[in-house]
């Protein structure tokens, strides 16, 4: 019985982790939030964003309310491939990019 405490606390690590993640995404406010992303439609997201970008000479944070603005806060991601892409100021706030391309 004197590892009770690590047994109580690994259960509650297990148990908070997906909370957290919630609550991550819940802050997000972008049009993708919980969307699966086709690659031409991502591909689209980050040529607008790299034209805002490039007329811009860099963004800043008062850019996030372009529409060009790639706000990808939890959208779901696996798998895309952002090769070659600029992601420069870029929100992926809780967004799922497991087994993506970032290089």
């Amino acid at each position: 019985m004197k590892n009770w405490k690590y047994f109580v606390l690994c259960c509650c690590i297990c148990f908070a982790f997906p909370v957290l993640a919630d609550d991550i995404a819940s802050g997000c406010e972008g049009p993708y939030k919980g969307k699966k992303i086709a690659p031409e439609q991502l591909k689209e997201i980050l040529k607008q964003h790299e034209e805002l970008y490039e007329e811009k000479g860099g963004l800043e944070e008062k850019d996030y309310k372009d529409n060009r603005y790639a706000n990808l806060c939890g959208a779901d991601l696996e798998g895309a491939n952002f090769e070659g892409a600029n992601l420069a100021w870029a929100n992926f706030e809780g967004a799922n990019l497991d087994e993506a391309n970032l290089g």
